[in-house]
């Protein structure tokens, strides 16, 4: 059957009194996304914003709000028997971020601020001796971002803070590599915590605004138009 006799079944339903229901918006999607987060349900705003891009594969909005969610579903998943899915969650969520970097440039500094504030958030999951490598590498990609980020935003200060952050916990990591049968020196020093309770963050794009949820991320309070497909 093809997309124009759906269409027009569709509408004969309609006037023998069953209608047929409208699917929300992308815009009604990202809004509702919003009000899961806010109550604690990331697994549905995540639920319901994947079947959303099904229908709106192109907009870089969509896809960042995906991200807010995959990274707010990893962190409700701190029980054991949850790390593998909490990474996975992780790795989706940066994934998106990138791609959103890739799409849109007004989405791209938040995007990129997400994207190391996942890599911290992984950073917790791979603090054994037999991931140091794979930490080393966690780590310095974390950096990298953040370095960009401050070339384009000099003035983004929750992202200079991080970077500074993220250069102190490489450096541990360089010092005290593991050693076979031996416990790892342990440094008590208190280093610089990663800004992942910002009070505010900032928004290059006209009329939008931002905030941050839980401490970590940027949700961008966007106009109501969409952006152009790329």
């Amino acid at each position: 059957m093809t997309r124009w006799t759906v269409a027009i079944g569709c509408v004969l339903v309609g006037s023998l009194g069953s209608g047929c229901e409208r699917r929300p918006s992308t815009e009604d999607t990202i809004q509702a996304s919003e009000r899961h987060l806010r109550t604690g349900n990331a697994a549905r705003a995540l639920d319901e914003l994947l079947v959303a891009r099904v229908e709106d594969p192109g907009s870089a909005r969509l896809l960042y709000q995906i991200g807010v969610a995959q990274q707010a579903t990893a962190t409700t998943l701190s029980v054991p028997g949850t790390q593998r899915d909490a990474q996975r969650q992780l790795t989706g969520a940066s994934e998106s971020f990138a791609r959103v970097d890739e799409m849109s440039s007004g989405l791209g500094l938040a995007a990129r601020f997400n994207a190391a504030t996942v890599r911290f958030q992984h950073d917790g999951f791979l603090t054994s001796a037999d991931r140091y490598e794979e930490r080393l590498q966690n780590l310095r990609q974390a950096i990298a971002l953040l370095e960009a980020l401050v070339a384009d935003a000099p003035d983004f200060e929750e992202a200079q803070h991080n970077l500074d952050y993220g250069r102190y916990q490489l450096s541990l990591l360089l010092q005290n590599p593991p050693r076979a049968d031996e416990e790892d020196d342990e440094d008590t020093s208190d280093p610089p915590p990663a800004n992942s309770a910002v009070d505010a963050a900032t928004t290059q794009i006209p009329q939008a605004t931002a905030e941050v949820i839980d401490g970590s991320t940027i949700i961008l309070r966007l106009p109501g138009r969409e952006e152009e497909t790329p």
